[in-house]
């Protein structure tokens, strides 16, 4: 039996909808599923963290909490809403952790044993951006790698931040407008963009632990990666995306890698 809407009492809240989960679903830590109504009432989830045997030899950096240090979520808060939360102080160089470096095959081996804070300071070096500066400030906040925020905006819209997809997507890093409001953060405004597009990598990075499958879920969607178990979607374009990234992104660490010989 259906209750109407208008039957429920207003002091009451209506029961979560029914767990859509067939099996089992582990997840490293509870935070991954705030905010995921359809997951409310299940009971069969299990939170456990993997084991280091159980991740993937080629993946050289794990995330840290997603959201950062306070002075990180203190700078977020002024950025996308204009105000002063409170004064965000930079966190230490010793405590920068990188959170979606290439799997270690897709690096030379020069740049194998670079610092956090060198990674973080990189940028492409056979051209130049009018966001260049503000695309590193992002990947200093966010601790993402700088030169794989690049390689995303030149493959989603070619740095121009007044690209949009026929779908709605906006944006230096076309965020869609669900994801935008997900993010709290302005999709017409650059840096708010980038912003969301950097944290939005680290949660799909901390969710699947794996490159490959971090860049075809920002394409496709989390779901269909899920769907597809764990793999990347055998749509043309997110192959094709996957594949244009990580050209990119290897063409710009070689030019790193030039220099540093």
């Amino acid at each position: 039996m259906i209750i109407p809407e208008a039957a429920w009492s207003r002091d009451k809240t209506p029961p979560p909808p029914p767990c859509a989960l067939t099996a089992t679903l582990r997840v490293a830590d509870a935070a991954s599923l705030a905010g995921i109504q359809s997951l409310q009432g299940c009971s069969n989830i299990v939170v456990a963290p993997g084991t280091p045997a159980e991740m993937p030899k080629d993946v050289r950096i794990a995330p840290e909490a997603e959201e950062g240090t306070a002075g990180d979520r203190a700078a977020s808060f002024q950025l996308v809403s204009g105000k002063k939360h409170r004064k965000a102080e930079p966190a230490p160089a010793a405590t920068l952790r990188v959170a979606a470096i290439a799997p270690l095959r897709q690096e030379p081996a020069s740049l194998a044993a670079a610092s956090d804070t060198a990674i973080l300071s990189m940028r492409p070096l056979s051209y130049a951006t009018r966001y260049d500066a503000m695309i590193q400030r992002v990947a200093a906040r966010r601790r993402v790698d700088p030169l794989l925020l690049h390689a995303v905006i030149d493959q989603e819209s070619h740095y121009r931040a007044d690209a949009r997809s026929p779908v709605g997507a906006h944006g230096l890093m076309q965020l869609m407008p669900g994801t935008a409001r997900m993010l709290n953060v302005s999709a017409s405004n650059a840096e708010a963009n980038v912003d969301g597009g950097a944290r939005l990598l680290r949660q799909l990075h901390g969710r699947f632990n794996d490159f490959n499958l971090t860049l075809a879920a920002y394409n496709a969607g989390e779901g269909a990666v899920r769907r597809y178990g764990n793999r990347i979607p055998p749509y043309p374009e997110t192959q094709s995306y996957v594949a244009g990234v990580l050209g990119r992104y290897s063409r710009l660490l070689a030019e790193q890698a030039a220099r540093a010989r």
